[in-house]
């Protein structure tokens, strides 16, 4: 790895004591400190520049397609979606098509900021057509196609400023651009372990995240790599980069492979998004079920 490691300050002073005696203590603190604060502004450039770089998009509308391999109850499973979203910092529209697979859900949704109207077409390989659910807020399904899969911030623009114990672990050199790979570590939610996370952070292309890794970490197990992804990227416009492709692949404990999601992008960012784009007309017939207003009835 083409790398500059951040060596603890205890080992350089140990050293500098053993090997060279007293005198040396002075020019090891003085590099240390050196070293402390320009760690130090490292961190505060990653964490404004990825902040910086999230806050950069106001907007997005464009197309998606997502592609999922898993393996579950010793069955490989293969599915492929495609999404159009339109979204303008307050309002979302997405609708689901299935590619590939029997499962794979279908929808339409409508989030005005304060409800949303959702049309099933197609739920767990079942026709879903008929009936059409309004609810307060954007919803679990919407909201986890959203974050997870289709939100552009989340794919190679995630925000690290919230994050207080990011460690500077080294620069290296991916795929010719110059990046700071930065570490947090915390305690898994159950105590037995702990979860690492590396990021690396492409100051060539805006403080994008092009790679990130998940880490269990335990004295029983040593250090398992639990999800691997990269983000291909393109401009956006002046110092803006964000998604063309994703790649992420799972492990389970035993280094096996569990699942694989790859998608790519077809996106414009901070455009005016039409207002054509937030309407959503329920076919004749469709049973509307309104939670927010307890109302239910049939489209004329």
């Amino acid at each position: 790895m083409n790398a500059r490691v951040y060596k603890p300050v205890a080992l350089l002073l140990n050293m500098a004591v053993l090997l060279l005696g007293a005198r040396a203590i002075a020019s090891a603190v003085t590099e240390v400190t050196s070293r402390v604060i320009e760690d130090e502004n490292y961190l505060n450039l990653v964490k404004t520049g990825t902040r910086h770089n999230y806050l950069s998009v106001s907007s997005c509308v464009g197309s998606a397609e997502i592609s999922f391999w898993r393996i579950r109850n010793g069955q490989e499973l293969e599915a492929s979606r495609k999404f159009l979203v339109a979204w303008d910092g307050t309002r979302l529209k997405i609708s689901s098509e299935k590619v590939l697979g029997p499962v794979s859900p279908t929808y339409l949704a409508v989030f005005d900021g304060l409800r949303t109207t959702f049309w099933g077409k197609e739920l767990f390989g079942k026709d879903s057509s008929k009936t059409a659910r309004i609810y307060a807020g954007i919803g679990p399904a919407v909201n986890g196609d959203w974050m997870i899969y289709l939100d552009p911030r989340v794919h190679g623009m995630m925000d690290l400023s919230g994050i207080d114990n990011l460690r500077l672990v080294c620069r290296e050199v991916l795929n010719g651009d110059d990046c700071l790979v930065v570490e947090h570590v915390r305690p898994s939610p159950d105590g037995k372990s702990t979860n690492k996370t590396l990021y690396w952070v492409d100051v060539d292309k805006g403080f994008s995240i092009v790679k990130r890794q998940a880490f269990s970490v335990s004295d029983q197990t040593g250090e398992i790599l639990l999800r691997d992804e990269s983000y291909g990227l393109k401009s956006y416009g002046t110092d803006i980069w964000g998604p063309a492709r994703y790649l992420r692949t799972d492990y389970d404990l035993q280094g096996n492979k569990s699942q694989q999601i790859s998608a790519t992008y077809n996106f414009e960012l901070n455009t005016p998004v039409n207002e054509d784009e937030f309407s959503l007309t329920l076919p004749s017939g469709t049973e509307v079920y309104d939670e927010t207003l307890k109302e239910h009835y049939t489209v004329p």
